[in-house]
């Protein structure tokens, strides 16, 4: 799984414009890095942007896997728990991503404190 800054300067023109760009843009390059796998294997590129967007090859794996959890387990809701649990993992990356630039004036480094 890759997840790229969708406010970076080199996305920042794309990601204003099309959401999600910077995400594909992650697969391609997935792709492109795993393309000698042998045929035997499935490779899903997973790409995702900081602030939530999905790759289009992303989103189709994950509303696939949506359709087959609510499926497999009866819950019209599943799909949505799964959703919002993988909302909470960005959200946790990106803290800590943020935490992980700070030190405390006490020379604390930040980064572990919610690990």
């Amino acid at each position: 799984m890759t997840v790229v800054d969708t406010l970076a300067p080199s996305y920042l023109e794309k990601t204003s414009r099309v959401a999600g760009s910077a995400a594909d843009v992650a697969e391609t390059r997935k792709c492109a890095k795993y393309q000698s796998l042998p045929a035997t294997h499935e490779f899903i590129p997973l790409a995702f942007e900081t602030l939530g967007s999905m790759g289009a090859r992303t989103k189709e794996f994950v509303t696939d896997l949506c359709g087959r959890l609510r499926e497999l387990s009866g819950d019209k809701r599943a799909g949505t728990y799964f959703l919002q649990r993988l909302s909470l993992e960005l959200v946790r990356g990106n803290s800590l991503s943020v935490m992980g630039t700070m030190i405390g004036d006490d020379g604390y480094d930040m980064s572990m404190a919610f690990v």
